[in-house]
């Protein structure tokens, strides 16, 4: 008898915890898509906030009695325009992190040049990416003055595209993209870097930004502005 008690509360056990660790899974899903359901959650931005909401909700709904915001002022960036236009078509941009305090920003008008994408960005592939831009467009020897399209898993190379005269890096990437070297660098450098997000298609706002091109412009206009972030401390 007690032999079979210890099974029926073995069995009992397992169920239970089947059950919470579904419940406790749903739950989990429904935070990430919480905390996910904007581009970034940067402090001091309306995005920041709307996580941070989320987060006390979730903690007081807990039972956690103590939780408290704490407030604070620090700078934090406001993009107000960033875009390619080629034969007239706007692709949007993000721009990547500051270089210290030196937002990837260009004139008001923009800055124009060919464009070319140069794949992982190594010398081999920059020197077969304007082997097809010469075929296909006329003279190309170099990366001076170019707006370079880059893969965004392409570890540093974005830095070789500088060193050869781009005059603005674009990085293409896709939501599984990854990089494991930084895409800033540690001195002040106004150096254009600027992201855009590919579609299912590989395409960025309809266009192939794989293809070589004549003209195209990047404008980018980033400026610092003074916020409030918030850091949430729960007393457990």
């Amino acid at each position: 008898m007690m032999r079979i008690l210890n099974i029926c509360l073995l069995v009992w056990g397992v169920v239970v915890f089947a059950a919470t660790a579904r419940a406790d899974e749903a739950q989990f899903k429904a935070d990430l898509d919480a905390l996910t359901a904007a581009p970034h959650r940067l402090a001091g931005t309306p995005e920041g906030r709307a996580a941070g909401d989320y987060l006390i909700q979730r903690l007081t709904a807990m039972g956690v009695k103590q939780v408290l915001p704490l407030e604070f002022s620090l700078p934090q960036t406001r993009v107000d325009r960033c875009e390619m236009v080629i034969d007239g078509r706007v692709v949007p941009l993000m721009p990547v992190r500051p270089n210290l305090l030196a937002n990837p920003v260009t004139p008001a008008q923009g800055v124009t040049g060919p464009m070319l994408y140069v794949g992982q960005g190594t010398l081999k592939d920059i020197d077969a990416a304007l082997a097809t831009h010469r075929a296909a467009l006329g003279d190309a020897q170099t990366l001076e003055g170019m707006i370079v399209v880059i893969d965004y898993d392409s570890y540093d190379n974005w830095e070789t595209a500088f060193s050869l005269g781009a005059a603005a890096v674009v990085f293409l990437g896709h939501g599984d993209a990854t990089n494991p070297m930084p895409l800033h660098a540690g001195a002040p450098a106004n150096l254009v870097r600027l992201y855009a997000h590919a579609d299912a298609d590989g395409t960025v706002g309809g266009l192939d930004l794989k293809q070589p091109r004549a003209k195209a412009t990047v404008v980018s206009h980033v400026v610092w502005e003074s916020t409030i972030g918030r850091n949430i401390i729960a007393v457990i």
